[in-house]
């Protein structure tokens, strides 16, 4: 008899402890996260130069649940970076915002995966040793794929890798464009 009641409860509990991650259609997620990348290249235009690049960002974002596992949103980001050629560095910050789209899937009790993109109007102030500053508009694109934990039903913490590209445009100048890869943690909170 005690088998059975185990069982029971056990049945029971489930629709309950899979809830934590299975988010209705019209929640509305509120998200922020920061993230920091590395990337290096060679440039052989000129002989071989090497390019480091360090970036970090922060962002935020609302996302509504409109047909879950599909969520759609407006983002944005705040983009700091730093980068050394040959010798000489280059400082640059930037803000981008735009359009985003979510895909969730529940993994486990408290647990769910998730992929995220989002193409979207940016901005880049940029200054180099030696040289005049640089401000002009462009684009960014953002890709990313992650866990979310859900330590109470309406908080989830986020983990992600990203793949992020920067193309800045300059009127009668050089094109700006950088692209690499990131890890980056996040909050996101579930309001109906």
């Amino acid at each position: 008899m005690s088998m059975r009641l185990a069982l029971l409860a056990t049945l029971a509990s489930l629709p309950v402890a899979v809830r934590a991650v299975d988010i209705e259609r019209g929640t509305a997620e509120i998200t922020g996260d920061t993230s920091v990348g590395f990337s290096s290249s060679t440039q052989t235009s000129a002989g071989n130069v090497d390019i480091s690049t360090t970036a970090w960002s922060a962002g935020a974002g609302v996302l509504f649940h409109v047909a879950p596992p599909f969520s759609l949103g407006v983002g944005g980001s705040f983009r700091r970076s730093s980068t050394d050629v040959a010798g000489s560095s280059s400082h640059g910050s930037g803000v981008a915002f735009g359009p985003e789209v979510q895909f969730d899937i529940p993994a486990g009790e408290q647990v769910g995966v998730f992929a995220r993109g989002g193409l979207q109007w940016a901005h880049q102030e940029s200054s180099a040793t030696g040289a005049s500053s640089l401000s002009a508009n462009g684009w960014a694109a953002n890709v990313g794929a992650g866990v979310k934990y859900f330590p109470v039903q309406a908080v989830s913490l986020d983990f992600a890798l990203t793949y992020s590209m920067f193309r800045i445009d300059v009127d009668n100048g050089p094109r700006y464009e950088q692209s690499g890869f990131g890890a980056g943690a996040g909050i996101s909170i579930y309001v109906r």
